[in-house]
């Protein structure tokens, strides 16, 4: 995932030269954080696919440290960096009305799929 990742959408090729881009950039950006979380990391570790498996658990014990350290900075980011969800609310419109409803929406589940994924990589052989 790049910086800009909104401008990878139709329509949005210089949404990132305004502060408001910018901000509705980072938006977008948490919600592609939280599913990479959840999806790519804590799922596929829990149920990677059969032919894969070895695969997923030697890459998870070699990256895990790097990963946390990764999702760390993303949870320091959200701190201090303003947010608009909604921009691809039609994509997700379930996260984006968590995420308005509640400011700690992101927060609170990067850090509980940041503990989920510590106890996962704990147990990775």
């Amino acid at each position: 995932m790049n910086d800009k990742i909104i401008e990878n959408e139709p329509g949005h090729d210089n949404a990132t030269k305004s502060v408001k881009g910018l901000s509705e950039n980072e938006g977008y950006a948490n919600i592609v954080r939280l599913g990479n979380l959840q999806y790519a990391m804590i799922d596929m570790i829990k149920n990677p696919p059969t032919c894969f498996k070895e695969v997923v658990q030697i890459y998870f014990k070699n990256k895990g440290a790097e990963i946390l350290e990764d999702i760390n900075l993303w949870l320091e980011r959200s701190k201090v960096t303003q947010v608009i969800y909604g921009v691809m609310a039609n994509q997700n419109p379930n996260w984006c009305n968590k995420l308005n409803s509640n400011p700690k929406f992101y927060e609170d589940n990067i850090v509980k799929g940041m503990n989920e994924l510590k106890k996962l990589l704990k147990n990775i052989k």
